[in-house]
């Protein structure tokens, strides 16, 4: 099984459709100056993003269709692949614990997936392009893919999401697999120093905004995941996400940034990551 979100979804459904890293290395090289390029008549028309998404996606989306194909579906996909996204407005058959099922329209966590051993059904028919849209409208950066916007709001990291995905696998009848079963190796892209200082924050709207609350909502959940996953799995968890020294914005797609990360990347020591996978990987 292969889980990500947003930018991770896109690589999971790349490596899921057979592509080499080294082949969607070249895809963020070539492809993510234009996706994160602003023309003037769109900072005209949104006002430099105070009226708008900050950049359009239809760049984006060509590039994902050029990538995976136009007609690729989860089905395609060899692994499982799951990938988080978040729904603005689902119907649904809430159960309210009581016994009943209430009709209501409301935002919720969609997860994708491939899964057939399921017993709630899977995504396999969803175009792999459409699913990596949804999964990556991060907002205010893009606009929402119909519905749906980037699965960061609710799993930016998706370690817990491929963990109940995979406990809830049915074969026969039968639950297919328990917890020490599970091996799980979690990636990430990287920590870097974030905080606020000192006491008795007592602010309104504009403040917590200028103080960072929209990062710090998507950062929090990362390591309560990691925290769950290691609770639950022991040793046979493993999370790599490497300390940065300086915030990398996240459209920052200079061609220098670009190198800069590569860099940052192969100087990574992955002496004890390749260590733990030969030990418990089989």
């Amino acid at each position: 099984m292969i889980a990500g979100t947003s930018t991770g979804g896109i690589l999971a459904m790349g490596l899921g459709q057979g592509k080499r890293p080294t082949d969607i290395v070249r895809f963020y090289e070539t492809d993510s100056i234009k996706i994160f390029r602003s023309t003037l008549v769109h900072e005209i028309k949104d006002l430099g993003g105070l009226l708008g998404a900050k950049y359009d996606n239809v760049v984006l989306l060509n590039a994902l269709k050029h990538l995976y194909g136009d007609q690729t579906r989860l089905r395609d996909l060899k692994p499982t692949i799951v990938i988080p996204s978040f729904d603005l407005d689902a119907p649904w058959m809430y159960p309210d614990g009581t016994g009943k099922s209430i009709p209501v329209e409301t935002w919720k966590p969609k997860i994708f997936h491939n899964d057939t051993t399921d017993p709630n059904g899977n995504d396999r028919d969803e175009l792999v392009y459409s699913v990596a849209m949804r999964t990556s409208a991060a907002p205010t950066y893009f606009p929402s893919f119909g519905r749906y916007i980037d699965g960061g709001v609710v799993a930016n990291n998706p370690s817990m999401v491929a963990l109940a995905q995979a406990l809830v696998s049915v074969t026969d009848g039968k639950r297919s697999r328990g917890l020490n079963d599970i091996v799980l190796l979690s990636l990430g892209t990287g920590v870097r120093e974030s905080r606020i200082g000192g006491g008795d924050h007592d602010w309104g709207g504009p403040e917590w905004l200028s103080a960072g609350i929209i990062e710090l909502l998507l950062d929090s959940p990362m390591d309560l995941a990691r925290y769950q996953c290691k609770q639950l799995l022991g040793a046979r968890f493993w999370r790599l996400s490497p300390y940065l020294e300086s915030n990398i914005p996240l459209d920052d797609a200079r061609p220098a940034q670009l190198r800069n990360l590569k860099r940052i990347a192969n100087d990574i020591d992955l002496t004890a990551t390749v260590q733990w996978i030969e030990h418990h990987w089989q």
